[in-house]
């Protein structure tokens, strides 16, 4: 998945290459990097059978949470998040106006159909599950340590979080959440004690590139097909499954910060927004 992967857990009743095993096999489901994924396979077609069910199982909930956020949690994006070099291809150049409203035709997780065991789309709809992905590679570790009656866990994919238990020091597992101006230091802008469940954090400050001096950040809005520019700087979800915090806070940064807030207190989730107030001081925000 292009990142790193950190698991401290107790007892340990299982082997470490059965850990490899389960995340090469996510990888070769959701990889937009590898061709022969099953993701890249999909994207190739207008109709394509649903025979795994790690896909199926992302696919419906990329679409529970499309309905949920009316439209600002859109996998359907991959076609823009290409052109604007945010995917596998990488280019170096911003896309023209022309080029934008040629993709956006093709985007709005309206234009997909899923049936029992089929989905169809249009053959230029492209996928990208990486808002999603690496939070449900995150609790089916989780659900594997659990079967393997792994009773304390941490399990962390490029930084979204499932945990269960006590950290070996017999406390809740203590989550550093990064500053998003000084993501690099070793002083967290806070922390957060996690007893159960997941833990994401979106934010533009990672994965970002600078054309012609201007910054481009990798959330795009689905209704411009452009990299959203806000207040809003990093959101940091817990949830029930790292799955649905993933997704949540990637929702929650399109969506800004006035209705990121208001939307985010329906959900059944906990919320740190971190955001630039009118006078360009950092503040945070947590729901209740």
């Amino acid at each position: 998945m292009g990142t790193t992967f950190r698991i401290v857990c107790y007892p340990k009743l299982f082997q470490t290459s059965q850990i490899d095993s389960l995340l090469k096999e996510l990888n070769q489901i959701f990889s937009t990097y590898d061709p022969n994924s099953e993701i890249s396979k999909l994207n190739k077609t207008d109709s394509f059978p649903l025979r795994n069910p790690h896909l199926s199982t992302v696919l419906h909930a990329c679409q529970d949470i499309y309905l949920q956020s009316q439209g600002a949690f859109d996998p359907s994006l991959g076609g823009l998040i290409e052109a604007w070099g945010f995917g596998s291809s990488k280019p170096k150049t911003t896309p023209s106006n022309r080029v934008i409203d040629s993709l956006k035709q093709y985007v709005g997780w309206d234009k997909i159909q899923i049936l029992p065991q089929l989905l169809i789309k249009s053959p230029e709809t492209y996928l990208n599950l990486n808002a999603i992905a690496k939070g449900y590679a995150v609790d089916v570790i989780a659900q594997f340590l659990e079967d393997k009656n792994t009773i304390h866990y941490m399990v962390e994919i490029g930084g979204e979080i499932r945990s269960k238990g006590r950290n070996p020091r017999k406390k809740a597992w203590k989550i550093g959440i990064s500053n998003p101006l000084y993501p690099d230091s070793d002083e967290p802008l806070q922390f957060l004690f996690l007893k159960k469940g997941g833990l994401a954090t979106s934010g533009n400050y990672r994965n970002f590139y600078l054309h012609n001096n201007k910054i481009y950040a990798h959330t795009l809005s689905a209704q411009n097909g452009k990299p959203i520019s806000s207040s809003l700087l990093s959101v940091s979800i817990q949830a029930p499954s790292a799955m649905y915090a993933d997704a949540i806070a990637t929702a929650c940064m399109v969506m800004g910060l006035k209705k990121g807030k208001a939307w985010v207190q329906q959900q059944n989730v906990q919320a740190l927004f971190v955001f630039l107030d009118e006078n360009e001081e950092l503040r945070t925000w947590q729901s209740p």
